[in-house]
């Protein structure tokens, strides 16, 4: 599809609704960890099972996800992932014991990672490398103020609703961007692979990537980045619930202070690669999540723990 048959503004306003599901889903459920976990009679570790199944839901989703909508179009693969979201979502909030969520939250795992190919493929189908560049910016200022607004959104609804309301909202705001994907998200694929998902062709694919030396440098670089952020967020609910004793809404405040950091990064990450590269920024970046890490180490050595240090 020719670049100027495509309204720049219309794709931006569809792709940020598929942006925005993940930290959704991840953000917004943080704060009603500790409700929902005397609601249904069980600790907050073991809710934390829900966390672990929605990350594996988005990681093996994503490796499907390619070959899929290479094959049958981009568009019947997000309505597909929307459906699913909007579901297991609304299905979330009615749950009485903490097992099934476990299996819902893995569905909207798989869902996300929908949205997360999705959004990519699409820009590399419609936009050259400039204008591609372009929406990614854009693109990425609006996920990072969803860790902002997602966990005081999920705080607030917790303590004024209870925290089966966070999934009701999963469940509307999926209700919406499933309607905006049905009629604005037109097929952007320019011609179906027939043998994109041939099993030789796509363990064939797989294998040169993991050949690539750059590729895994930066497949490394990016799960140790997010294993350390994922395990910090995780047991920041616990810990400032639990045991500091902060409310839904408190906690959700506190969480978006932290994440401001990325917000920050977000912004200024274009202008530091083009002064910088990327090796170099990477290399800033690597240092200064471990110096950030064995930071947290010592603290947790010499048994500080204050809502500072946290």
């Amino acid at each position: 599809m020719p670049q100027s048959d495509v309204p720049f503004l219309r794709s931006f306003f569809v792709l940020s609704g598929l942006t925005i599901i993940g930290p959704l889903a991840f953000e917004t459920f943080l704060p009603a960890l500790e409700d929902a976990a005397i609601d249904l009679n069980t600790e907050v570790s073991t809710l934390l099972i829900t966390i672990a199944m929605m990350q594996v839901g988005t990681a093996s989703g994503q490796i499907i996800y390619g070959p899929l909508s290479d094959r049958f179009g981009r568009r019947p693969v997000i309505l597909g992932g929307m459906f699913v979201f909007t579901l297991s979502s609304f299905l979330s909030s009615l749950i009485t014991s903490p097992e099934p969520l476990y299996i819902l939250r893995l569905f909207q795992g798989l869902a996300v990672a929908s949205t997360m190919i999705i959004f990519r493929s699409a820009i590399r189908d419609l936009f050259s490398v400039n204008q591609g560049a372009r929406m990614y910016s854009y693109l990425y200022i609006v996920l990072a103020t969803m860790p902002l607004v997602g966990p005081i959104s999920g705080g607030f609804l917790t303590e004024v609703f209870g925290w089966r309301s966070v999934f009701i909202l999963m469940g509307c705001i999926g209700s919406l961007v499933f309607l905006v994907c049905l009629i604005f998200f037109r097929e952007t694929l320019p011609a179906k692979d027939y043998q994109a998902i041939t099993p030789d062709i796509v363990m064939a694919s797989f294998t040169e990537m993991l050949r690539d030396r750059t590729f895994l440098s930066f497949l490394f670089c990016g799960m140790g980045a997010y294993g350390g952020l994922f395990a910090v967020l995780a047991g920041l609910a616990p810990v400032m619930m639990g045991f500091m004793g902060e409310t839904p809404s408190i906690f959700g405040i506190q969480f978006a202070i932290v994440m401001a950091a990325h917000l920050v990064a977000a912004l200024f990450t274009g202008q530091l690669i083009r002064t910088m590269g990327i090796k170099n920024l990477l290399y800033l970046a690597t240092g200064i999540i471990s110096i950030g890490g064995l930071l947290l180490l010592v603290l947790a050595l010499a048994d500080i723990t204050t809502r500072a240090s946290i």
